[in-house]
């Protein structure tokens, strides 16, 4: 119980129902420093309604006039702890008001804050068991694998509200873009691209009614938060096209695997450094000046292209339709790696310390 002693709840709510004054309550039963609800523009069912019977001075509600979204709803109870100078606080815990949440959950993660303080703690849920919704599981699936690819760290459950956020991490944090649900995810996606390290306690799996009361769109949000990877697919995909096209059509004059190869290569590499530096990865964010960029592509286009070259040297055939398919392949393969190394090294964001 003394593990939250320190520790300040931040719970967003949407007309709050039985379920959050359940939760409270079972709160004020540990030895909470804080808990700060944020009633998102409720009409139906206020927060300050259903918690009427509660008098105790750890509790604050704050809300807004209309709905903004949970990740304004979150930002507003961090920095009203930030700014609130009699609460001393070592940490913020993160949770829903839906019941999902257990307090022995809520305990279990600030049990593992005390183990790493200056990690983050993502209260992880186990999605292979019984029960969990379909789109759940599956939307967990995909977040998390485009999550690793996207700043190659391994997040068990990113659709997690359930964390521990160290009282140093919240300046930045409130400082990151988005207002509704995808702010959960950007959140992490900053926390990871700034080597902040997480740790991922296992946390019961609990649904209520299949998540029906869930507003979160798995793709649709994630989407938001990816939109970097979906425009560098989008350039990619164009890029790829030239390049095949161009590499089909010179082979076709020259007969030459290794010139075809380069002529293409330098084509579709022009066209993609331009796509990625003004769409995908968008410059004025970025820490390099365009000269530096343009040298670190042209070496990673140029080993890139020699890997792909040596590669396609190996396919045993002579069709030219089975080369170009050959090659196709052999670059969807590289694909990833040239978005870790264009995303980390090339078009590297300009981090400014919060």
């Amino acid at each position: 119980m003394d593990a939250l002693r320190d520790i300040a709840i931040v719970i967003p709510v949407y007309e709050a129902s039985k379920e959050l004054r359940r939760i409270i309550g079972e709160l004020l039963n540990t030895s909470v420093l804080a808990i700060i609800i944020v009633d998102d523009g409720s009409t139906h069912s206020p927060a300050a309604d259903v918690l009427s019977d509660i008098y105790d001075r750890r509790v604050c509600v704050l809300a807004h006039r209309v709905n903004e979204g949970k990740g304004s709803a979150l930002k507003k109870g961090f920095e009203y702890l930030l700014a609130n100078s009699e609460v001393d606080f070592r940490g913020v815990i993160t949770a829903d008001a839906d019941g999902q949440h257990l307090v022995t959950d809520v305990l279990r993660v600030a049990a593992a804050s005390n183990k790493e303080p200056n990690n983050v703690v993502v209260g992880s849920r186990i999605f292979k068991k019984a029960g969990v919704p379909v789109r759940s599981r599956f939307g967990n699936i995909v977040t998390r694998a485009i999550f690793k690819i996207v700043t190659g760290v391994s997040v068990r459950d990113t659709q997690s509200g359930l964390r521990y956020l160290p009282r140093g991490c919240l300046n930045m944090i409130c400082k990151i873009p988005g207002e509704r649900y995808e702010f959960e995810l950007s959140m992490l996606k900053e926390i990871a691209n700034q080597g902040v390290g997480i740790s991922q306690p296992e946390i019961s799996t609990t649904y209520i009614d299949g998540n029906k009361s869930s507003h979160f769109r798995p793709l649709v949000d994630s989407a938001r938060i990816y939109a970097v990877f979906i425009r560098f697919c989008a350039v990619s995909v164009l890029s790829a096209l030239i390049d095949l096209m161009l590499f089909g059509l010179l082979m076709a004059a020259t007969q030459s695997v290794i010139a075809s190869t380069y002529i293409a290569r330098v084509c579709s590499a022009s066209f993609n450094f331009i796509g990625n530096r003004r769409f995908a990865f968008k410059a004025s964010l970025q820490k390099y000046s365009t000269k530096a960029q343009a040298t670190m592509y042209i070496v990673l286009a140029f080993l890139s292209a020699s890997l792909s070259a040596t590669l396609v040297q190996f396919v045993d055939s002579v069709s030219i339709s089975h080369l170009v398919l050959a090659k196709a392949v052999i670059d969807i393969g590289l694909f990833v790696l040239n978005f870790g190394a264009q995303k980390i090294l090339i078009f590297r964001a300009d981090r400014q310390t919060p």
